[in-house]
């Protein structure tokens, strides 16, 4: 089993008992996470209106990692 959905809606990737403080919880020993990557141009494209504060995602333009927080894009390396 490499995924696992609980009765509660926990999803477990690389684990078959996700913690129950998180909605995601990911475990690997091999390999890391790899948030979506875009452009600014795509990055400001997103969805119909401001994106939902604490949205995640690779700024391919900038190389930067960046986070949606209080109304901006702000860079978190």
């Amino acid at each position: 089993e490499r995924l696992r959905i609980t009765s509660a809606g926990k999803v477990g990737i690389g684990t078959s008992s996700p913690d129950a403080t998180a909605i995601l919880d990911v475990s690997s020993t091999t390999a890391g996470f790899l948030p979506p990557r875009m452009s600014t141009a795509e990055r400001d494209a997103i969805g119909g209106g401001a994106p939902q504060e604490g949205l995640i995602l690779y700024n391919v333009t900038t190389d930067k990692l960046q986070v949606y927080s209080a109304g901006a894009w702000v860079n978190l390396h």
